[in-house]
């Protein structure tokens, strides 16, 4: 009789080791059980182990396997509840590459959830533009704002332009010679996300750097209802959409712009190496905000106080008295060429120093978390 009570007891670990193969095995696979009924051996019970692990029904020996199971539900269930509430498929945090049919056209994007996301109350978006050349990729490694997403809280996106380039109203990009409507994709892009996760409305924002910067001013100029804010980091408005642009609301802007970019002039002029077409000056980008916004006050510029000694130096001009509490505010980075300090260029030679004395994703952020619009 010991030896059947001894046996028995062999047995019944064996079928819990054997449980932990099969568990081990499913979950290579991606198969997914309840912690009750099948998901356990014969010996655990039929469903007592899972009201409770201390219950004398649920053997000793049972129990980490009950565990190992309960976790892995919950892991599956909790991005199903979330998709379920929302009406998507499921979305854990960290980096998803996805798409959107606009128009006729798979459209990608690069999507950074923070691990704070529930769903249970609405987060702040961040569109991020690349330069031209670039990717959304690209434009995530460079600023990482999704690094101030996860401390922060908010949805992150990185946008593909066609042909790495944006319709940003030059008239001379490859995306803007192929007529592609890239407002129109933003557009239903923003539409997209809010009906997938809850977003807060009152706070969308977009940034861009170079052919994203001159694009961000053009989505400003016409989709003022749904932006709160717009930051453009070396680049600078197109001239040819100046007669046009017409914004419904107010909007809050942010310029930063080097005095030595040899690709987009600090001054107004035509940008180089590059498709060309011709760009106001970064004073002249603020000014026109300013008005706009309806900036009563005057402008106010002050030097900050440099952090390194490496030849750059930051001048920031304030606008006041704006509509809404809108702002607009100009960072001019004397002596830094094209970059999104303090992230050196990708070719030095080609585009000029960046600057250690400004955080341009810091300073963007810190822009963006204090403005929000009445909806």
């Amino acid at each position: 009789m010991g030896r059947g009570v001894r046996g028995e007891g062999r047995g019944h670990r064996r079928s819990v080791v054997a449980a932990l193969i099969f568990l081990a095995v499913a979950g290579h696979a991606g198969s997914s059980f309840a912690a009750t009924g099948s998901g356990l051996p014969e010996a655990c019970g039929n469903g007592a182990c899972d009201a409770g692990e201390t219950k004398q029904s649920c053997p000793q020996d049972c129990r980490p396997l009950l565990r190992l199971l309960r976790q892995r539900r919950e892991r599956e269930e909790r991005p199903r509840q979330l998709a379920g509430r929302h009406g998507a498929e499921a979305l854990g945090p960290g980096d998803a590459q996805e798409s959107l049919t606009v128009q006729g056209r798979a459209r990608t994007y690069l999507l950074h959830a923070p691990p704070s996301y529930d769903g249970a109350g609405a987060m702040p978006l961040v569109l991020v533009f690349h330069g031209g050349y670039g990717t959304g990729a690209i434009a995530s490694r460079m600023s990482d704002l999704s690094g101030y997403a996860d401390r922060e809280g908010f949805l992150a996106v990185y946008p593909d332009g066609i042909e790495r380039s944006w319709n940003d109203g030059r008239g001379t990009t490859a995306a803007d010679q192929q007529g592609i409507d890239d407002v129109g994709f933003v557009a239903a892009l923003i539409d997209h996300l809010a009906r997938r996760f809850v977003i807060d409305r009152s706070r969308v924002y977009a940034a861009g750097m170079s052919n994203g910067a001159i694009f961000a001013f053009r989505l400003g100029c016409e989709l003022s209802d749904r932006l709160t804010a717009i930051a453009a980091v070396s680049g600078a408005m197109a001239e040819a959409i100046v007669p046009s642009c017409a914004p419904s609301a107010p909007l809050s802007v942010l310029v930063l712009k080097g005095t030595a970019d040899p690709l987009t002039p600090y001054e107004a002029g035509v940008t180089r190496k590059g498709p060309g077409g011709r760009v106001l000056s970064a004073p002249e980008t603020a000014e026109h905000w300013a008005k706009h916004n309806g900036c009563r006050g005057p402008a106010t510029t002050e030097v900050l106080p440099p952090a390194v000694d490496d030849g750059t130096t930051v001048e920031r001009t304030t606008h006041t008295g704006c509509l809404d509490g809108s702002g607009v505010i100009l960072y001019t980075v004397k002596g830094m060429g094209h970059a999104w300090p303090p992230a050196e260029p990708h070719v030095p030679r080609v585009s000029g120093r960046t600057s250690r004395n400004i955080d341009a994703t810091s300073v963007i952020w810190a822009f963006f978390k204090s403005h929000s619009k009445t909806l």
